[in-house]
């Protein structure tokens, strides 16, 4: 109970900044850090979650805000989120901004590829850059998710991603 004391007291000043830097009320900053805190509370659960505020938003949400207003703002953000639950539904991991992965983030993966598994599901890898996937083969990861699951882009691994989808639901 103390740590989330002491992260309180800590995300709670950060979001009123936030907020004033980003260009909107102090109070906007608070009241979207306690929204995302339930959302959070509701729906986290796995320790690779950032959940808490970052500094880096404050360019991206300033310049949507003195661009398209807080519309835009609400706009971007409503469809950032539905693209990332349409990714989250079709299994898919877009990688074509990752330019490299170390050990870490091979066990992660991997970590991620054994609970999708354990779950019955399978995982679509999109944009593997080739030193992304030379790693992946030095791992044997390339193998072991199969290479039959892994795209140079998101079009054809929406359209895999839709083939399993249509063939797992005419098994059922």
């Amino acid at each position: 109970m103390r740590i989330l004391v002491v992260h309180n007291h800590i995300v709670l000043p950060l979001a009123i900044v936030f907020g004033i830097a980003s260009g909107v009320t102090p109070q906007q900053g608070l009241i979207t850090a306690i929204i995302a805190g339930f959302i959070i509370a509701i729906f986290g659960g796995s320790r690779y979650l950032i959940g808490g505020p970052t500094g880096a938003f404050i360019v991206v949400i300033a310049g949507i805000i003195a661009k398209f207003g807080m519309t835009g703002l609400t706009i971007a953000t409503i469809m950032a989120g539905v693209m990332l639950v349409v990714m989250g539904l079709c299994r898919i991991i877009r990688m074509r901004k990752v330019p490299f992965i170390d050990s870490t983030g091979v066990k992660n993966l991997r970590h991620l590829c054994d609970m999708a598994r354990q779950r019955g599901l399978q995982v679509v890898l999109s944009g593997v850059q080739p030193e992304v996937m030379s790693t992946l083969e030095k791992f044997g990861l390339d193998k072991e998710l199969g290479r039959e699951h892994i795209f140079d882009n998101i079009v054809p691994a929406l359209a895999y991603a839709n083939d399993l989808a249509d063939k797992a639901g005419k098994s059922e």
